[in-house]
């Protein structure tokens, strides 16, 4: 899927095999020419078996990168910016992709092997060190790793934590309060509720913390997706595709031939997202007449 990173002039996406020739022309200009890593150790035997994503603009290839999958790890490497593009946010966008895709895969964890004068840019993306300096190909590295989210079903221990999630999504828009006793009862018991209305609730977790959440309930003949939530600081990695394709399938499976849901108007960012999944607001609207003052519109998308 081609994703334009918002505000930025170039798509990042996973490579085509028409992106072939320019991603490795960008990997040889990079790390042959610039860095003065041999041409025989820059082009090895994983290209074939890796997942490759690349940064295009009008001018072709500005940036790539790949992961080998390995023991449930996504082990990521080749990661290269051309000059023009730099400090455009490239980079950012590439590792994202790439641990969106390792994600969407199942994969554990993203491990690979910084050079040491980017293991800043790596920490700030969450990156953690996880072993001694070492030299390859004549430049100093250090081996670096991050916890991807993992998809599960909710239980009824989960609703602290939840309610924390549920609780701070809000807080980024005036006017929203969470009550869970008077407003949202259902967070008392998460699994017990979704249980008794037919449906399904699931958790990502990244080092067994709650970063997401998404459910799916039974709707006459279609099915309502519900509590779609992810954590500020692990969005656009994925988390949100991967509980809406577990919803879409759950629906499936009981035959629903439609996915509904209802989305406060302020929500915004929400809305962007569900039109790339496909859903489309409907004219409807709703008030809840309740503490946020809450106006909902629906999206509906067929499957």
């Amino acid at each position: 899927m081609s994703r334009l990173d918002p505000g930025a002039d170039y798509a990042v996406r996973r490579a085509a095999p028409a992106d072939g020739p320019g991603l490795h022309a960008l990997r040889h200009q990079v790390f042959v020419v610039e860095q003065g890593v041999p041409a025989a150790l820059e082009v090895d035997g994983a290209d074939d078996v890796a997942v490759h994503v690349v940064a295009v603009d009008g001018t072709g290839v500005i940036g790539t990168g790949r992961y080998v999958a390995r023991d449930g790890t996504a082990v990521a490497g080749r990661m290269a910016v051309a000059v023009r593009a730099r400090g455009r946010g490239v980079g950012t966008a590439l590792l994202r992709r790439l641990e969106a895709v390792a994600t969407e895969a199942g994969l554990r964890a993203v491990a690979l092997h910084a050079q040491a004068g980017a293991a800043g840019f790596y920490r700030r993306a969450g990156y953690a060190v996880t072993g001694p300096g070492f030299v390859e190909a004549g430049l100093d590295h250090l081996p670096m790793a991050k916890p991807l989210p993992l998809l599960r079903e909710a239980t009824d221990d989960d609703a602290q934590a939840l309610a924390g999630l549920i609780a701070l999504t809000w807080a980024a828009y005036p006017g929203t309060v969470l009550d869970v006793a008077g407003e949202e009862p259902w967070l008392l018991a998460p699994r017990t509720s979704y249980d008794a209305a037919g449906g399904r609730l699931w958790v990502a977790t990244v080092s067994s913390s709650v970063v997401g959440c998404g459910g799916v309930r039974p709707r006459g003949s279609d099915a309502e997706l519900k509590s779609l939530y992810v954590a500020a600081a692990h969005r656009r990695v994925g988390i949100a595709s991967r509980l809406v394709d577990v919803i879409e399938r759950t629906a499936r499976s009981w035959g629903a031939a439609r996915v509904g849901l209802w989305s406060d108007t302020r929500f915004v960012e929400a809305h962007a997202f569900y039109a790339r999944r496909g859903y489309v607001a409907s004219d409807a609207t709703r008030e809840l007449h309740d503490r946020s003052a809450t106006v909902e519109r629906e999206f509906v998308k067929r499957l």
